[in-house]
This record gives C-alpha cells, sequence and structure tokens, in this order.
C-alpha cells in the first residue's frame, strides 16, 4: 500500500496540468529561470505592479518550491495519525526523517487543556528544523462524533 501511495504522488508530482488556471503546473515551476514567475508562463496574477505583495509571496512560493527535494514534496501531501497522548520516537521520525505535511489528531491523542497544550508544542519543537511548519489537524466531524473532551 506504501508502495503504491508514492507512485501515485510521484506521478501526480511529475505530471503537468492543462487546465486554464492563472498558476503554473508542477513541471512547469520546475522550469522558472530565476527571475520569472508564473506570469511568464502566460498566468495572469493579480497586480501588474513589480511591488505587489501578492507577486512578491508568488516569487517567493515559487522560490521554496524550485529548492525542495522529491521527498520533500512528497512528504508535505502526507497526513499522519499516531498512537498515545505524547510525542514519541515513531512521531520524530515521522517530522524528521519524512518531513510530513501535518498530524492529526484523534481522541487518543487528546486528554485535556494542558495536555494538548504541551503535545502541540512539543510537536512543534520536533518540526523546528524543517522548511515548513507542520498544519495540526483534528479529526472532528461534530454530531454525534465528537474528539474533543
Amino acid at each position: 500500500m506504501l508502495i503504491f501511495l508514492w507512485l501515485l504522488l510521484i506521478v501526480m508530482l511529475t505530471s503537468s496540468c492543462n487546465l486554464q488556471d492563472t498558476t503554473p503546473a508542477f513541471g512547469d515551476i520546475e522550469s522558472l529561470g530565476e527571475g520569472q514567475t508564473s506570469r511568464d508562463l502566460g498566468g495572469k496574477n493579480p497586480g501588474d505592479d513589480e511591488g505587489d505583495p501578492v507577486e512578491k509571496l508568488n516569487k517567493e512560493m515559487l522560490k521554496m518550491l524550485q529548492e525542495m527535494t522529491l521527498e520533500e514534496k512528497v512528504g508535505q501531501m502526507v497526513f499522519v495519525g499516531f498512537e498515545g497522548p505524547g510525542v514519541d520516537d515513531h512521531v520524530e521520525s515521522m517530522i524528521r526523517e519524512h518531513q510530513i505535511g501535518g498530524l492529526i489528531l484523534f481522541e487518543r491523542n487528546i486528554e485535556d487543556e494542558d495536555q494538548l497544550t504541551s503535545l502541540t508544542a512539543g510537536l512543534k519543537a520536533v518540526n523546528k528544523d524543517n522548511r515548513l511548519p507542520l498544519f495540526i489537524a483534528v479529526d472532528e466531524e461534530g454530531g454525534r462524533i465528537s474528539r474533543l473532551p
């Protein structure tokens, strides 16, 4: 199953998209030269002013994507759940070695406010050397299913 997911993610990352979109496809991002933006690929970005904050952010994001390895890109697409209310070696490995994009918390991870605060601080501390912050989510569906005590 893990091999299938890796292959699927690699195919998704290496294929280009032919949709009428204002952002470049993943394949196009790697082909951008120094100083080029998605506008150079035919996309229309908000504001034509060079000092536009949106354009600056687009340039920063494109640069970051160009610098990321394939492993980092795949890791950012993965969210994991884990056992227990604390950070263990397995969670640390997923964050440090695989640079996962995020974690999803379940009822088994949450005891009370203080523990949850400590857990999220611990997760952030483990991730401090990674390029991107962790996305921390909770499996909360509302209604009859409620994960938060």
